[in-house]
């Protein structure tokens, strides 16, 4: 047996790390004005947020005390950038480039909590910088955009921080024939998030947010750390990030969330 495991240790095997990493990757999804921002706020400070939306706008005042700071850094440009032209597709380049080296630098930083609001628009502006344009690109022209994609969110999956990225969702459309005989598009009803295709496999826990009769609330999708947790729906008190901890967590406590 010794002689075997030397073998594999040979290959470059080791045993496996079993050391827990208290912290939390999480895609939180939801439509509009359903408690996204809310719930990335609440996680520990310091925070950083990567704010591409306006999410911020009337909610980090609830979060933001002297003991508890959030700092956050707009890159504004992307709404602008919707026509297709040679110079927003130079704005956009400028500003992924920015983007990209802001993230290193604060993944290597003291920050406790990272936050993409949001994340759709995050990928949003990635593709506006690879082609330009967000509409009529071709499936396999995304290959090297998706590596590059992943390239970046691992370097938060390689550091102790917890990281959050929100995403809007979009409404699902099925092609139907019309009383002309030709196909069109019609509303399901139903959402998808919008956003990188491969989100949902990077972080470890996704969440959905929605209000409905009783208020706001939020439903755990799935969760790596404990699959039971799935379908699993947070309301009231317990609809934020420091109670979802110690529910991945169960041997922790609210205030080691603080």
């Amino acid at each position: 047996m010794a002689k075997k495991r030397a073998t594999l240790e040979s290959l470059g095997f080791s045993d496996v790390d079993t050391e827990v990493i208290r912290r939390l990757i999480i895609n939180v999804q939801g439509s509009n004005k359903t408690g996204k921002t809310n719930f990335a706020l609440g996680a520990p400070g310091p925070i950083a947020v990567f704010d591409l939306d306006i999410g911020l706008e009337g909610v980090a005042r609830k979060f933001a005390t002297k003991d508890r700071s959030i700092l956050q850094k707009r890159y504004s440009l992307v709404a602008d950038l919707e026509e297709t032209t040679e110079e927003s597709q130079e704005q956009a380049e400028k500003l992924w480039a920015s983007f990209k080296k802001d993230f290193a630098a604060v993944c290597a930083s003291d920050i406790r909590t990272i936050v993409w609001d949001s994340a759709t628009e995050a990928w949003e502006l990635a593709r506006l910088a690879e082609f330009g344009k967000l509409t009529q690109v071709q499936p396999w022209h995304y290959t090297q955009l998706n590596s590059e994609f992943r390239k970046i969110l691992r370097l938060a999956t390689e550091t102790d921080k917890n990281f959050i990225v929100t995403h809007k969702m979009t409404e699902i459309y099925e092609d139907v024939v019309g009383a002309t005989g030709k196909k069109q598009g019609r509303a399901t009803g139903e959402y998808r998030r919008a956003g990188f295709k491969d989100m949902q496999y990077v972080v470890q826990v996704n969440l959905e947010t929605f209000r409905d009769a009783d208020g706001f609330g939020i439903k755990i999708l799935d969760c790596r750390q404990d699959g039971d947790l799935a379908d699993l729906e947070l309301r009231k008190k317990e609809c934020n990030f420091v109670h979802l901890a110690t529910q991945v967590f169960p041997d922790t406590e609210a205030k080691d969330w603080r």
